[in-house]
């Protein structure tokens, strides 16, 4: 697993800079995994086929990923997503 991490890019460039990596670095999307938790992370939380949000998550960021973790951002929500992709 490799995990790149686009924290705290506005979020204009954010959906750009990943394509971008995605392209170079020869990435299928369908490999890719999103997190997020609020209104300006809807776009990218859409786009990815595998998108999460931790349990404290704007609202309606969370209506649009396709997993809600049971686990606060800060209180484990990265582990415990990464826990449940390597579990499967």
């Amino acid at each position: 697993i490799s995990i790149v991490l686009f924290h705290k890019l506005k979020h204009t460039f954010l959906k750009t800079l990943m394509y971008m990596y995605i392209a170079v670095n020869a990435i299928q999307i369908n490999e890719c995994v999103y997190l997020g938790n609020d209104t300006s992370d809807i776009d990218c939380l859409n786009h990815f086929d595998l998108s999460f949000t931790p349990f404290d998550s704007n609202s309606k960021a969370a209506n649009q990923s396709k997993f809600t973790i049971d686990k606060n951002g800060g209180d484990g929500f990265i582990q415990e997503t990464i826990n449940l992709i390597n579990s499967n």
